[in-house]
């Protein structure tokens, strides 16, 4: 066989061209598969919580997005530089309401890379979640 070939029944090469079609739950099963060969790819686990993202986004469910914090969660416990899959797990926070623990990610991400390509959308999501934390009931 040919290299090619090896990467065509690669898994995650598979789980990709799922993704890039729009195959978001064949995404997933390959991207689980392929961390069954790789467990420590914290590539993989990025990709397979963007997926999960996907299929939220199509049909919202807690599991899904449970499932898709678990994944970068996984992916930033793998490789806790990552500010790709930082700012996933800080973006998956916000969407789903915990804006105090995605501004913890997003720190970490401008502490990592301070010219990050989103740094000023960064700091004004931590400035909101800031104000939620000193704001008082009324």
């Amino acid at each position: 066989t040919t290299d090619r070939d090896k990467a065509a029944a690669d898994p995650a090469t598979q789980a990709m061209a799922a993704f890039r079609a729009g195959q978001y739950e064949k995404a997933t099963e390959l991207y689980r598969a392929a961390l069954s060969k790789d467990p420590k790819s914290a590539e993989n686990y990025n990709y397979l919580g963007m997926a999960y993202r996907f299929q939220h986004n199509q049909q919202p469910s807690a599991e899904l997005k449970r499932l898709e914090i678990e994944a970068f969660a996984k992916s930033v416990e793998l490789r806790p530089d990552f500010a790709v899959a930082l700012v996933n797990l800080g973006s998956s926070y916000y969407d789903s309401g915990n804006k105090e623990k995605a501004a913890e990610h997003f720190r970490r991400v401008l502490k990592i890379m301070p010219a990050h390509p989103q740094a000023d959308k960064l700091k004004e999501m931590i400035a909101e979640a800031d104000q939620g934390q000193t704001a008082t009931p009324n």
